[in-house]
């Protein structure tokens, strides 16, 4: 067990523990607040030893040093949201992570590449409190974990969290090109892999670079009625924001403009906003397994190693990329797009109501859109 730096003060029942993240402990991180007692004094506190003035001066040094999200971008995948995390990059008043998906606090996923605190608190480290009035991140799967959004409140009880969602008859295609292009996924038909969720939810028929089965089960990545009752039973309306990516796509600055209102920012005139993480697939799937095979490996030895996690930044997009190129997706078939009608129809009604929005349309067959 790691050593706990404790800061007692002798007027309360029991003392309370201040991590020193930052400096390489690892127990959960806890804000302080020093209030006054019923006499209107200030309690005196301890620090290691050291005890009245000289303590808090210790205590409010370090708070000052250490710089923690506040807002977090969980969702759901292919709907928008890396176009929206690379707007909000640009702002002037908001420090957003250079690890666009650090997937820190979806602890019920694959542990294999997870960041220690330490790191994952680096990722902050160059944000100004005086110049970032929003600080952020955006992992994809915080939506779809079950833990997540409990774990990010328990780090910060005023986080503030943007969903953007999309028809689910749209997403769950769209999430298996995803982990096509990426060479998680070796069924090139999303039908095919649609119907093998049975089996895969056995632990069966799971490619050997899917370190994550739960990646694969493309239904439930797109019940995004479950998902957002699950938020709203963990964190007050007030600090969530919803964009729904059809809105996105009919009012792109307007949507942009409602996020920064939200987080509290100025609008900082933006009026070009080019698309990103379009649709792609590979030029030669064996290749493209190969590669994401290699970066799982690197990934691992990184981890391992401690290897600064900036190092090879950006290597698995551009390799990935190297075997790619952008694309229509493929239509999904009439047959099929009812199928997912059926299946989809309860929870699309349960967002519905949760939103207090009609989203029938979502029902019927969508588009073929990116």
């Amino acid at each position: 067990m790691s050593h706990r730096p404790c800061l007692a003060c002798p007027q309360f029942r029991s003392p309370v523990y201040f991590n020193l993240s930052h400096l390489g402990y690892v127990d959960t991180l806890h804000w302080l607040e020093i209030p006054l007692l019923s006499n209107g004094k200030r309690p005196i506190f301890e620090f290691d030893g050291i005890r009245g003035v000289e303590s808090e001066k210790i205590l409010l040094g370090l708070m000052r040093t250490i710089t923690i999200p506040n807002f977090f971008v969980i969702g759901a995948p292919k709907a928008g949201t890396t176009s929206l995390c690379e707007y909000l990059k640009g702002h002037p008043q908001i420090f957003f992570s250079s690890v666009k998906e650090p997937h820190f606090f979806d602890t019920d996923m694959s542990k294999s590449f997870k960041l220690s605190r330490t790191t994952y608190l680096s990722l902050f480290s160059g944000a100004k409190p005086d110049v970032h009035q929003a600080v952020g991140e955006g992992s994809t799967g915080y939506l779809f974990s079950t833990v997540a959004v409990s774990n990010i409140l328990q780090f910060n009880t005023e986080a503030k969290f943007i969903v953007m969602l999309r028809n689910p008859l749209e997403l769950a295609p769209a999430w298996h090109s995803e982990m096509f292009f990426e060479g998680i996924e070796e069924v090139s038909d999303f039908e095919e892999a649609w119907n093998l969720e049975p089996e895969r939810r056995m632990g069966r028929k799971i490619p050997v670079n899917c370190v994550e089965p739960k990646k694969l089960l493309y239904s439930e990545w797109a019940k995004l009625g479950d998902q957002m009752e699950r938020l709203y039973v963990a964190a007050p309306r007030s600090k969530v924001k919803v964009v729904l990516f059809e809105d996105l796509l009919a009012d792109t600055k307007a949507a942009y403009n409602d996020v920064l209102s939200f987080l509290g920012v100025l609008p900082d005139g933006r009026d070009h906003f080019e698309v990103h993480n379009e649709n792609k697939i590979p030029k030669n799937p064996t290749l493209q397994r190969r590669l994401a095979g290699f970066i799982n490996q690197f990934r691992r030895v990184r981890s391992l190693t401690g290897l600064k996690l900036n190092l090879g930044s950006g290597l698995s997009d551009t390799l990935l990329r190297f075997n790619s190129y952008s694309t229509s997706r493929k239509p999904v078939s009439k047959a099929m797009q009812g199928k997912m009608a059926e299946f989809f129809r309860e929870d699309v009604v349960k967002l519905g109501k949760l939103l207090d929005r009609d989203l029938s349309p979502w029902l019927s067959c969508p588009e073929n859109v990116p």
